[in-house]
């Protein structure tokens, strides 16, 4: 297994399931900052040209809470084996990435990461994200 990796969170948790579920896997950086991922050879792999993308044998998947369910039930650990356990898991991802991570996302970019790369913030993203936050948590 490969794992296309930079250390953002969507690639983190795939990593530390990976570790969890004491798989082996080469860990294969992509560089977001030099805009490897934007690369063909990279594209090839995820025509989105985002990480985490996970490549076992034939199969190569990307969005992380597909590879977290793959890995899952490829394991047999850490994936409820009931089709009802399963719904609900999925049920958590899909929340987890349709109403939490989007303006998490926005609100550690524009507080944090913007910061840090000498980027202006968006206080609008900001706005968004913090009163979308409320509301769900």
């Amino acid at each position: 297994m490969k794992l296309y990796y930079f250390p953002s969170p969507n690639p983190q948790k795939v990593r530390f399931a990976l570790f969890e579920l004491g798989l082996d896997c080469e860990i294969v950086p992509v560089d977001l900052t030099k805009r490897e991922h934007r690369k063909p050879e990279f594209l090839a792999l995820n025509p989105y040209g985002r990480v985490p993308v996970l490549s076992d044998g034939n199969l190569t998947l990307w969005e992380s809470h597909a590879i977290l369910a793959y890995l899952g039930d490829k394991t047999g650990k850490m994936w409820p084996t009931s089709s009802a356990g399963r719904a609900d898991a999925l049920r958590w991802l899909f929340f987890l990435s349709g109403h939490i991570a989007p303006p998490t996302s926005d609100l550690a970019f524009n507080r944090i990461a913007a910061k840090v790369l000498g980027l202006p913030s968006d206080e609008a993203a900001i706005a968004r994200g913090e009163k979308a936050l409320p509301d769900v948590i």
